[in-house]
């Protein structure tokens, strides 16, 4: 199969359109549902620090290369600008440990010129997964008391402030929050993040926060990332709840 090569601007908007490029070109070479999720999220959090940390203007581009030679999978994201470190503090940094624990090997190369990342994975061969990429949208209702906030979609650092503002009415508070991500098809470090914060300003104003996912790629995420064993993680909104 002929390699994968995309340009993308060095714009947040682009991830979307890159991860959909990607998953159809696996899909064409009968990569398995499993690895295709892996490598959408490590390809995305390499586009992704591309896009927060090059430096380069909105003129330079971000390419994107793919490749299977046997059961070897390699990506290729490099940019032209110049490297900037991730500014400290929070719980960013979430993207690069998601490359390392996805991916079989990671390398990163910086110079004068750019960056450029380069990930092998062993990969596997069988039935492709339906996707269906939908914006993402928040709707609240409240259960024996308890306020839940439905995401749905895909989360990823292009849409993830409009997401956080959309949370802004069940964040002050004081009553229980379940935030249920059983809609959500995708979701990047940025919405990691999200969660983070969401859980701190609920421990500011004196609320207990709960996350749920069903099994599957966005609670993948969660658990690599540490949500689970900070936040908690459940798999249902009765579940969530009745552990209030």
């Amino acid at each position: 199969m002929a390699p994968l090569l995309l340009s993308l601007p060095v714009d947040a908007k682009g991830l979307a359109e890159a991860r959909s490029a990607l998953a159809s070109w696996l899909d064409r070479g009968g990569v398995s549902g499993q690895d295709v999720d892996d490598v959408l999220i490590a390809g995305n959090e390499a586009c992704m620090n591309a896009v927060e940390h090059s430096g380069a203007d909105g003129d330079t581009k971000i390419d994107v290369s793919a490749r299977i030679d046997g059961t070897t999978l390699t990506i290729e994201v490099s940019d032209r600008g110049t490297w900037r470190e991730p500014v400290p503090g929070g719980d960013r940094g979430h993207g690069l440990g998601l490359m390392r624990k996805l991916m079989d090997e990671v390398e990163i190369d910086r110079d004068g010129d750019g960056t450029v990342v380069r990930m092998n994975r062993d990969v596997t061969f069988g039935p492709s997964v339906e996707r269906r990429p939908e914006a993402a949208s928040v709707t609240t209702r409240e259960v024996q008391g308890v306020s839940v906030a439905m995401i749905a979609g895909e989360v990823d650092l292009a849409v993830v402030d409009r997401v956080g503002r959309e949370l802004e009415p069940v964040l002050a508070s004081p009553a229980p929050l379940v935030v249920d991500l059983s809609g959500v098809s995708y979701l990047d470090s940025a919405g990691v993040h999200l969660l983070f914060k969401v859980a701190a300003r609920r421990d500011a104003a004196g609320g207990a926060t709960r996350i749920v996912a069903p099994a599957g790629a966005v609670r993948r995420v969660l658990e690599l990332t540490g949500v689970k064993a900070t936040l908690g993680l459940d798999a249902t909104v009765d579940e969530a709840v009745a552990r209030f």
